[in-house]
């Protein structure tokens, strides 16, 4: 949860706004969905800044610090640290509250989430940008480009669809931070 969307249920790292930990990032940022929906489920509320100008923020030397590469998100826990990368960030988030589940039951189960993260970061995302991303504006179309992204989607919700006809989750018998980051993605 984001600051603009404040319940009374915030757990563990919750506390008065200055302590709240802070996601920086742009609005819109398809890479904090998943994260948004962990903190939900875990209860944490976080502040993103509405003010954060990606061009302009991302490369002030306070944020080099947070991640020298100058991406977002970039989740700052105050007196703490910072986390960059959106995996990273969610699976911090999960553990907080390791109860909830989402990190899985075991050794095996966490691995799994892991793997499944992998090939969603690493198999799914980049075509499906290269897919989307002239649809939105966000670069110029490339007709073979454009082709090989759409077969390699379609190849991958082949894949994915033969691993649900099996069960309802990728990892175990439920919700999982595996399943919040496929479908976030």
């Amino acid at each position: 949860r984001t600051s603009h969307q404040k319940t009374k249920d915030t757990l563990s790292m919750s506390g008065p706004p200055e302590k709240k930990p802070i996601l920086h990032t742009y609005p819109g940022n398809f890479n904090c969905v998943k994260i948004n929906v962990v903190a939900g489920i875990v209860g944490q509320e976080l502040i993103s800044p509405a003010s954060f100008k990606m061009g302009e923020d991302n490369k002030s030397k306070d944020f080099l610090k947070m991640n020298p590469m100058g991406k977002v998100p970039v989740l700052e826990i105050p007196g703490k640290g910072s986390i960059f990368e959106s995996n990273a960030i969610a699976w911090y988030l999960a553990a907080t509250k390791r109860e909830a589940g989402l990190l899985g039951q075991n050794a095996l189960q966490e691995a799994q989430i892991k793997q499944w993260l992998d090939f969603t970061s690493n198999e799914l995302v980049p075509p499906a940008i290269t897919w989307i991303a002239p649809i939105l504006g966000f670069r110029a179309f490339d007709e073979t480009a454009h082709t090989a992204a759409v077969a390699s989607v379609k190849k991958i919700f082949d894949s994915l669809n033969n691993v649900f006809l099996k069960r309802t989750y990728l990892v175990g018998d439920r919700l999982t931070l595996a399943d919040i980051g496929l479908a976030s993605s």
